[in-house]
């Protein structure tokens, strides 16, 4: 009997296995409590957000929006960490649900809902920015005597050449690496700091999940390619000009040039008698 998964639940799937080694590596209440504030949260805000407005939105898209949050924002037992958190999740499906064009967001869920949380923990005294670590898109994963030590490595190779190619945003993920690999060249960047990245999988979790979000990126190839090269330059400008989430930015920037990329519907021209 063969079970076929679509890429999204596909991607759910790594995801959540990435989730399960991350917290088998360093087992703690408070990554549990991060679990609920952010796929548990999701997937309650799914069901009473679909209730309010009624629409035919996969849940695996929310699982996945909360799995993501779930693997970059650090885990912390501080309570206003915490909260953070819990504000990010709720914006995050608020936005998925209520902050749309053409029944789609503008920019990725996640990364939108990050900054606007950040810019509300700027504002509120006692509440701390949300700490993008990244932590569980990279890491040595333990099972017992058991290590093995490229295993996101191997999920997101396995998830590029799997749910990547099906959704057909490679053009995006490997345009953004190889531009991303020659910035850093050109600036001076070593082979060894080269290697370094091409063996820890941050950067194929940032391309090639973060970066292809279908509904925030282009679906032409010639497109895709525009908008892997200005993700990648916005991210290096923005990572050498020492820009706060400058990560983050440089996606929000490559899903708004994402809007001028949009194929435009030519008018029909009128024939008059």
């Amino acid at each position: 009997m063969k079970i076929k998964l679509d890429p999204t639940r596909l991607l759910a799937l790594v995801l959540g296995i990435m989730m399960l080694f991350a917290f088998l590596k360093e087992p703690s209440l408070s990554i549990l409590w991060h679990f609920l504030a952010t796929v548990g949260l999701a997937i309650a805000l799914y069901w009473a957000m679909i209730k309010i407005k009624p629409s035919h939105k996969n849940i695996y898209n929310s699982i996945i929006t909360g799995q993501i949050l779930f693997l970059i924002v650090h885990p912390s037992s501080n309570p206003a960490d915490f909260a953070v958190v819990l504000i990010a999740t709720f914006l995050a499906m608020f936005v998925k649900f209520f902050v749309e064009i053409r029944k789609s967001p503008v920019i990725n869920p996640a990364v939108f809902a990050l900054l606007l949380a950040a810019g509300v923990a700027a504002a509120v005294p006692g509440l701390d920015l949300p700490f993008v670590s990244w932590w569980g898109a990279s890491f040595k994963a333990t099972l017992g005597p058991l290590t093995i030590p490229y295993l996101t490595l191997i999920l997101m190779l396995f998830w590029l050449v799997y749910g990547v190619r099906k959704w057909r945003k490679l053009p995006i993920a490997l345009t953004f690496l190889a531009a991303h690999y020659a910035i850093l060249l050109l600036r001076g960047g070593g082979l060894e700091q080269v290697g370094f990245m091409l063996t820890d999988s941050t950067m194929l979790f940032f391309a090639g999940v973060m970066l292809i979000e279908p509904k925030t990126s282009p679906k032409l190839k010639r497109s895709q390619i525009i908008f892997g090269l200005i993700a990648a330059i916005s991210f290096s400008v923005l990572l050498e000009s020492n820009v706060s989430y400058y990560d983050l930015f440089a996606i929000a920037i490559a899903n708004l040039a994402n809007i001028w990329l949009l194929p435009r519907r030519r008018k029909k021209k009128v024939v008059t008698a």
